[in-house]
């Protein structure tokens, strides 16, 4: 696994507070990010059970499905991801074609399955399908996500800032975030998806009840998670100009961002901090998907 790096980027948007960026830099969708951490315990499990492959679901430019890809190839198991959109086999995404080559067994799922993904008869289809093949969910959102991500935050991480700030998918890292913070931290969460607040909570909240029965416990971790909606760029893979240009004037000042998740992040970090309150230490997570930005043409 990449060690964490960190970086200064006060002065960069002129604030008197400290705002550091943590970040695995990797050649990789595996080990740079969040997907390591997500898909680690996953990994143990399948092995651990004897089966012969794994299979997840995801779309046609998943970081997910790009670090399993990697990471089969690379540790020794049989991968199969299922693309949304049955089409999708005969125009396969520079993504997709990534994934291929690391030994990846794709197959477009006829998109009306896709949408019972989170269901009891999904998994009932899954098992008929793939009998031998373990399953993690898209995004690695499921118990042993759940563990993984409670690694990303280190002792340091929980000592020398007030505020954890990361992007948010499935809920999954947030609520790992969330449990692993310390109790004076408090966690945003800037999802890259168009829903209301009491959705977006409703979704890390029953992450955290995976671990957590007691009520007044699940209370108190939520007490401390702030979280936002995309309503600025349109829901989940969308964007224009302005996040591309967004995208361009912060790799030219050392800091890589992808289009679905850490743009819009660190735009919202950006806009609002001359408007707000700010804790005195400062600290986001760059949970990688890099891979995804060659959907963008850049003008």
């Amino acid at each position: 696994m990449v060690h964490p790096e960190y970086f200064d980027f006060s002065e960069s948007v002129k604030s008197h507070h400290l705002w550091h960026v943590k970040r695995w830099i990797a050649n990789n969708e595996w080990e740079g990010g969040n997907k390591w951490f997500k898909l680690k315990y996953n990994w143990l499990q399948a092995q651990e059970k004897g089966f012969s492959s794994i299979v997840s679901i995801g779309g046609a430019w998943s970081n997910h499905l790009s670090a399993l890809a990697y990471a089969g190839d690379h540790l020794g198991l049989n991968t199969i991801g299922l693309i949304r959109g049955a089409w999708r086999s005969a125009h396969p995404t520079p993504s997709m074609l990534e994934m291929e080559g690391n030994g990846m067994k794709l197959i477009g799922l006829d998109t009306a399955i896709y949408e019972m993904r989170d269901t009891e008869d999904f998994k009932v289809w899954l098992r008929d399908q793939y009998p031998n093949s373990y399953f993690i969910p898209e995004g690695g959102a499921n118990y042993w996500g759940l563990m993984g991500a409670m690694e990303m935050l280190d002792e340091r991480d929980q000592q020398d800032y007030d505020t954890i700030w990361l992007a948010g998918g499935t809920g999954t890292t947030a609520a790992g975030v969330l449990l692993s913070a310390a109790a004076h931290q408090k966690v945003h969460v800037v999802f890259a998806l168009k829903a209301s607040e009491d959705e977006l909570r409703e979704m890390v909240a029953a992450k955290l009840k995976w671990l957590i029965q007691d009520n007044e416990s699940l209370e108190d971790l939520m007490s401390r998670l702030i979280v936002y909606g995309d309503d600025q760029w349109g829901g989940y893979g969308k964007g224009d100009q302005r996040l591309f240009d967004w995208i361009n004037e912060w790799e030219d000042k050392g800091l890589p961002l992808d289009r679905v998740y850490t743009a819009k992040l660190w735009w919202c970090i950006v806009q609002n901090i001359q408007y707000s309150r700010e804790a005195d230490r400062n600290l986001m997570i760059h949970t990688g998907g890099l891979q995804g930005n060659q959907s963008i043409t850049f003008s």
